[in-house]
């Protein structure tokens, strides 16, 4: 959890503990007693007007924080994948270009038959390139299919 959820998770426990003092404001009840009968009378909920001051600007941090950590899960960089392949060199270099030709995905078999590789090589190192699965290999009607992310092809 980064520095910043945590304070946002810090803003909406207090901001919320605030609220839920101020709306859980007791009740008057009044019970009128008169021989053998009684009658309880609510007296409907009214809030001062510093509590409905205080509602609005104690709302706001909650609805806001809560936002902010709902959408601040963790954000990929995206790869830039001309970099990437010039960072690679011989087989892993053919493929990843190889694949990007094919708009970012083609079968093993292709690969291999088209590039002239021998099978296997060199595909776990592009897999692994960048420090991101920015390729992966997935099955495919008994064979598999490489493919490279979405992101890696628009970077």
């Amino acid at each position: 959890m980064t520095r910043r959820e945590k304070v946002l998770l810090l803003v909406l426990a207090f901001s919320s503990f605030f609220l839920a003092n101020i709306l859980m404001k007791p009740r008057s009840i009044t019970i009128i007693v008169r021989g053998n009968e009684s009658i309880t009378i609510q007296t409907p909920l009214v809030y001062k007007l510093w509590e409905v001051i205080a509602i609005l600007p104690t709302s706001l941090p909650i609805g806001i924080s809560g936002t902010l950590i709902v959408f601040s899960g963790e954000r990929r960089e995206k790869v830039d994948i001309n970099k990437l392949i010039n960072l690679l060199e011989g087989p892993e270099r053919t493929i990843m270009e190889f694949i990007v030709k094919r708009g970012g995905k083609a079968l093993q078999r292709e690969i291999w038959s088209e590039t002239g590789l021998e099978q296997g090589y060199g595909l776990q190192d592009a897999e692994g390139s960048g420090g991101q699965r920015s390729v992966r290999r997935e099955r495919y009607r008994g064979t598999r299919i490489v493919l490279i992310s979405k992101e890696a092809l628009r970077g």
